[in-house]
């Protein structure tokens, strides 16, 4: 499994290669399914260099003190609001549709909970 999932992606220019990094990275580590489902949860986690993490106003440090969705993949990392985390969550979902058919019952689950 070497597909991405995002392709083409500019460091340079876009503000949002780490959410578009992030899902590539889930993604060749086979993790994808793993991931998409604590995202929706909203519980964090993290794979080798690849994390995800929501706000906790009652951790003493202020690091998690922030609103929206805190991603992070090898040097970079961005906090987004939800919907924007969910925009490209259920993206992610599509593109590994794709590739996975055999996954289509998990991920459509995973697509409704997204939508609703």
């Amino acid at each position: 499994m070497n597909e991405y999932l995002f392709e083409n992606i500019n460091y340079e220019n876009d503000d949002e290669w780490v959410l578009k990094d992030f899902f590539n990275s889930l993604h060749l580590q086979g993790k994808l399914l793993y991931g998409v489902d604590n995202i929706i949860k909203r519980c964090g986690f993290v794979i080798n260099e690849t994390y995800c993490h929501y706000p906790d106003l009652q951790d003493i440090d202020p690091e998690f003190h922030f609103e929206g969705i805190m991603f992070g993949v090898w040097e970079g990392e961005k906090i987004v609001p939800e919907a924007i985390g969910f925009k490209y969550t259920k993206l992610a979902c599509e593109k590994y549709l794709k590739l996975h058919p055999e996954d289509s019952n998990k991920v459509n689950e995973f697509l409704e909970k997204i939508l609703s």
